[in-house]
């Protein structure tokens, strides 16, 4: 993809590449910006040390002298000296303001606490709940650092002002994708017949499934996925049910474990977030079930039945922050199957009138003003503005 880099300076950064395609097409169309990836983009050389390092040290004085030699601030002080460098080099670019797709980027945020005479934009790219607010961060005393930080929704901005982040200005507006597929895709595409009973959202990774280098609290993740999975396919067989697995990745070793797990009594929908083939599958079938998906809450926010579902019990993995109907926790099979069932029974009025204030809770869509709408006018007023 061609990327609008120039030699000089650009009105916008983008930090990091991820979610380029999709900032492109819904907010930078027509908007002269440049990519800056901190892994590749930055010069290490005499003179940025020179001109970088005498710099970071000045400001973390107090860690120098302090205590330095522990290791855990011995690799606070490298990454702070790397984020001077990266700022001084940004500086170089004159951006009038910096934004990140990567919203949780640990560099990012060492950055913007160095750039304070810049403006850094993040927007939410996937679900921030507990466990990211916290043993998610690589030292806890790395907090988020951004200026504006355009966020799904309440939920969010509560958990990270009671954690201690460093958030300016919280703009609550659902997600980027969520909110462009509702505002613009999904009112075509409503159908009241639905092509699917279940929509099961994959969450499979083969390293998550093998509890292979995963984070302490994450090692029943693998597990929890093949009990969800084992409880879809068990009802799918039962009742006669069409499930459709909306996959994660496009490697065939997640099919043949759904396939195993569901004796080939599934159908598949390939991953395609450009063309939203997720969520389409998602808005075709009557209920979503997941364990904690973006997606999923993408969906829920949107009004469509969702069912999430917990099979340990575990704080880390629970979505949403109140229970009701759209939420199970620890079930057994016969708890599982009972609930789903009233789901697939329930009608759309119902649920939403149970589950509408925790959706604008999680996932705070305005059809009228979307997430891509509310982001590009924020930045064509920077860049007015900002002399």
């Amino acid at each position: 993809m061609e990327k609008k880099n120039i030699n000089l300076s650009s009105d916008i950064i983008l930090f990091h590449s991820e979610g380029e395609e999709h900032l492109k097409k819904l907010i930078l169309y027509d908007i002269n910006y440049r990519v800056f990836d901190p892994v590749n983009d930055v010069v290490y050389n005499f003179f940025q040390f020179s001109r970088s390092i005498p710099k970071s040290l000045y400001k973390n004085l107090g860690v120098l002298v302090k205590s330095v030699w522990l290791l855990r601030n011995f690799k606070n002080l490298l990454r702070k000296i790397r984020a001077q460098i990266i700022s001084d080099q940004l500086r170089d670019l004159n951006p009038k303001v910096v934004i990140t797709f990567n919203d949780n980027s640990t560099v990012f945020h060492l950055v913007s606490e160095v750039c304070d005479d810049m403006l850094f934009l993040a927007i939410q790219n996937g679900g921030r709940y507990s466990w990211c607010a916290s043993d998610a961060l690589p030292d806890q005393d790395l907090k988020y650092n951004i200026d504006e930080y355009f966020c799904f929704g309440p939920q969010v901005e509560r958990l990270f002002s009671k954690t201690g982040h460093n958030i300016k200005k919280y703009i609550n507006c659902g997600s980027l994708l969520g909110g462009y597929f509702f505002s613009t895709i999904l009112s075509s595409n409503i159908k009241i017949n639905k092509k699917h009973d279940i929509c099961l959202v994959s969450q499979w990774k083969q390293h998550i499934i093998n509890a292979d280098r995963l984070p302490k609290q994450w090692m029943r993740l693998g597990e929890a996925i093949i009990i969800l999975t084992e409880y879809m396919a068990r009802y799918a067989s039962e009742y006669n049910k069409k499930v459709c697995v909306a996959l994660r990745s496009n490697d065939p070793a997640e099919r043949e474990f759904y396939d195993e797990l569901f004796k080939k009594n599934c159908v598949f929908q390939e991953s395609n977030r450009l063309s939203f083939s997720s969520y389409l599958a998602a808005a075709d079938s009557n209920l979503i079930v997941a364990l904690n998906s973006t997606m999923a809450s993408e969906t829920f926010g949107m009004g469509l039945k969702v069912l999430f579902v917990n099979p340990h019990d575990e704080k880390w993995l629970q979505p949403t922050t109140n229970d009701g109907v759209w939420y199970l926790s620890k079930p057994s099979y016969e708890s599982f199957s009972m609930r789903v069932e009233g789901l697939l029974e329930m009608s759309q009025d119902e649920y939403l009138f149970n589950a509408e204030k925790e959706m604008k809770y999680v996932m705070s869509y305005d059809h009228n003003r979307p997430a891509h709408v509310i982001i590009r006018d924020r930045i064509l007023e920077i860049i007015e503005n900002v002399q």
